[in-house]
């Protein structure tokens, strides 16, 4: 469990868990009032390579531990709200989070960070504030692509406050620890039923499970790490490609809303699933079709909806095509920044007061979890909420509704302790214009 360096001994519990866990990270023998530098180094399947590393000083007695004091973790509700709602099945790779060394310890559990990419007590501060090495290409996302594979993230540890040229140095300790998206016995289908395409994840056992159909943002790829992450946690996860443009000899067109209803369908029919027993997430413009879709369909009917960075702003009943056409109605309400990074936040302003002209979730019959981001630059996110608040106060339907907003945060709220980032590149899944949005 431990590698031994120059005096120290290094050791990170657990070693192999989901990306979802938090880890423990322990230094033994420390010297009193020791200046240390804990650094993580990540390199992703496009090549890139991240880092994060923060500041300690051990006390009188040789002991620190950095991972005490609660953190929001912006995307650990979801999961919960869904167990709450359905039903709870745990899944874990590793064993438990803490182990007992001995001697005078550093441990990543207790002290305050001084500085570095976080300070403050942030137990998951080594995995969260990852971010690209100086000299990388411009807007990186940090985005999982294969799923089945985990993260491998070197953790080491450096004499004196460092912040710059680590893999120049030697290490006085180093660790490697994997990072899985994936459980033991999770499985992944690639679904072509009905016409609908997507992944179907399935939690290990014969079930039955609650399921969740995954609606993701606006990009053309269909990204998997949220939906295989709740297979790991029980739920058979549908993660539905919807956006890119069905193309035939007479052109292109957008899914209707049967598609939709045929892939919810697949969920109840499944003979895994527990029919009564299915959530909707909706990510972004994912989350604005979950709302019109659990208002308006006369077969979709979730047990609970979980929208992030989301708005009900769209025609009333209408389709992905019609949601599309109006938003280009309001393209002269697009802003640029300083960098020309592109902002979309005033494409929905203001909220409407015609009816028509959004989701009556006044209707909703199902629990619904707003997560909001109060800095969203790329959608009205924090204004929708605000008035959907209202609208099913007024409804008597307010009951049902859970908002979640963090100050400061912006619109790509992933799950828990996944790199943030301020900007990243962006292809528009109808247009396929590349953009750097905020």
């Amino acid at each position: 469990m431990a590698v031994q360096g120059p005096m120290l001994w290094l050791s990170v519990h657990p070693c192999r868990g989901l990306v979802d866990e938090k880890i423990k990270v322990l230094v033994q023998h420390a010297a009193p009032v020791q200046r240390l530098t804990v650094h993580t180094l990540f390199r992703s399947e496009d090549g890139d390579d991240w880092e994060a590393f923060g500041h300690y000083v051990s006390d009188s007695a040789g002991a620190v531990d950095a991972d005490d004091g609660p953190r929001a973790d912006l995307e650990a509700e979801p999961i919960w709200y869904l167990h709450r709602a359905v039903q709870r099945i745990p899944a874990h790779i590793g064993g438990p989070s803490t182990i007992g060394i001995g001697g005078l310890l550093f441990t990543l559990s207790e002290d305050v960070c001084l500085g570095g990419t976080y300070s403050g007590h942030e137990p998951m501060g080594l995995l969260w504030s990852l971010r690209p090495v100086p000299g990388s290409r411009p807007s990186l996302r940090f985005r999982k692509k294969d799923t089945g594979t985990p993260m491998l993230v070197t953790i080491s540890l450096h004499q004196g406050f460092l912040s710059d040229s680590f893999t120049e140095r030697l290490p006085l300790a180093s660790r490697v620890v994997e990072r899985w998206y994936m459980a033991p016995g999770v499985r992944r289908v690639e679904l072509t039923e009905g016409g609908v395409t997507g992944t179907l994840f399935l939690p290990p056992g014969p079930g039955q499970f609650p399921a969740v159909l995954d609606l993701p943002g606006g990009g053309r790829s269909l990204p998997e790490a949220r939906a295989v992450l709740l297979a790991s946690h029980g739920f058979v996860t549908l993660a539905l490609n919807y956006l890119n443009p069905r193309r035939t000899a007479g052109g292109e067109y957008h899914v209707g809303n049967d598609y939709f209803q045929t892939a919810f369908s697949v969920l109840q029919t499944h003979p895994q699933v527990i029919r009564e027993r299915i959530a909707i997430v909706g990510l972004s413009f994912g989350a604005s079709m979950a709302l019109g879709l659990s208002v308006y369909s006369p077969t979709i009917k979730p047990s609970c909806l979980v929208s992030i960075s989301g708005s009900h702003v769209q025609p009333a009943g209408g389709s992905l095509g019609d949601i599309f056409a109006e938003f280009k109605k309001n393209e002269k309400n697009t802003r640029y920044d300083e960098e020309k990074r592109v902002i979309w936040h005033d494409l929905l302003l203001p909220i409407p007061s015609n009816p028509s002209k959004k989701v009556d979730v006044g209707q909703l019959c199902c629990p619904l979890l707003l997560i909001v981001g109060e800095d969203d630059q790329n959608w009205p996110a924090e204004e929708s909420a605000s008035d959907m608040k209202e609208m099913m106060e007024m409804s008597g339907n307010g009951h049902l509704l859970t908002v979640l907003s963090y100050p400061d945060t912006g619109h790509l709220i992933e799950p828990p302790y996944s790199p943030h980032c301020r900007s990243s590149n962006f292809i528009n899944a109808e247009s396929r214009e590349k953009y750097p949005p905020r």
